[in-house]
């Protein structure tokens, strides 16, 4: 049995298309874990240990591509 994901509604995502900033940190915040996976580095310490980290610059050049996204998307598309 599959789950059901939550679903970002529409008059959000044409807010966030229009510029609406608080719609737009919804849908950053939505996607908050999933950028987190990807932005995640292996970091060794002093004595060889490797540790999962999250690296922020990454994390921020993603969640600024994904609002760039956003801005470019077409939410009238019928």
């Amino acid at each position: 049995m599959r789950k059901t994901k939550n679903i970002i509604p529409y008059d959000i995502i044409a807010s966030a298309t229009s510029g609406d900033v608080i719609a737009m940190n919804y849908i950053v915040k939505h996607f908050e874990g999933y950028l987190v996976q990807l932005s995640q580095r292996r970091l060794f310490d002093d004595k060889g240990n490797a540790q999962m980290c999250v690296d922020q610059e990454i994390k921020g050049r993603l969640e600024m591509k994904l609002m760039q996204s956003i801005l470019k998307f077409d939410a009238n598309i019928v």
